[in-house]
């Protein structure tokens, strides 16, 4: 090989692993943003469960006290 040629060859291997580790720093990173996103979603929904399951129970607890009024 001459000179130029192993030049040319470490510049290329230098730009490639350059290229590989911004594929793999991207793809992580959009990975953690995406379980990130799929874990607030998650949390968000359990809590609008709770809520409705809270509006529910005071809902029961309402009707519950009224029918003990309209008995006595």
């Amino acid at each position: 090989m001459k000179k130029n040629e192993r030049g040319s060859l470490f510049i290329t291997s230098i730009i490639l692993w350059v290229m590989a580790f911004n594929f793999f720093t991207i793809w992580t990173l959009t990975w953690v943003s995406y379980s990130k996103s799929l874990l607030y979603v998650e949390q968000r929904e359990e809590q609008r469960i709770k809520e409705k399951m809270r509006e529910y129970n005071e809902q029961q607890e309402q009707q519950a006290s009224e029918s003990k009024v309209v008995k006595q």
